[in-house]
């Protein structure tokens, strides 16, 4: 998965000039569903899903992840989101995001294997393992 230019530029600052970025210290991270990229400069809710019902999916950072190895780590646990109720839209993105909704900094995004469908009545999720930072 990349990482948005915010994220980069936060990595860049913390190994290089020992400064973290701000929303290091929250416990907090978020998964979101994106139905095109929302790029390298987008933010967190840049071509985000619209579905009624959608909400991103709170992920505790010190034990949502693995510890990370051969450069990367994986969820922990199965990310499940809320049923969809009202729209129809094919999600091909998904990011790892520092606020609960609005305009926060995408950690890392990335495209999905297999774009996914979902209508009222579909409960998107990942399964464990299913989700896989990883670094170059």
């Amino acid at each position: 998965m990349p990482k948005s230019t915010a994220s980069s530029n936060d990595a860049l600052n913390a190994n290089l000039r020992a400064v973290d970025p701000a929303w290091r210290a929250n416990v907090s991270r978020w998964v979101a569903l994106y139905t095109i990229t929302p790029g390298v400069g987008g933010s967190a809710n840049t071509n985000e899903a619209t579905d009624a019902s959608y909400a991103r999916v709170l992920v505790t950072a010190a034990t949502g992840f693995t510890a990370a190895s051969g450069g990367s780590s994986s969820n922990v646990a199965a990310i499940t989101f809320p049923e969809y109720t009202t729209a129809t839209e094919s999600i091909t993105f998904c990011g790892i995001v520092t606020t609960a909704s609005g305009a926060g900094t995408i950690i890392y995004f990335g495209a999905l294997t297999t774009p996914r469908s979902l209508s009222p009545g579909i409960t998107p999720n990942f399964a464990i393992g299913a989700l896989v930072a990883t670094e170059a």
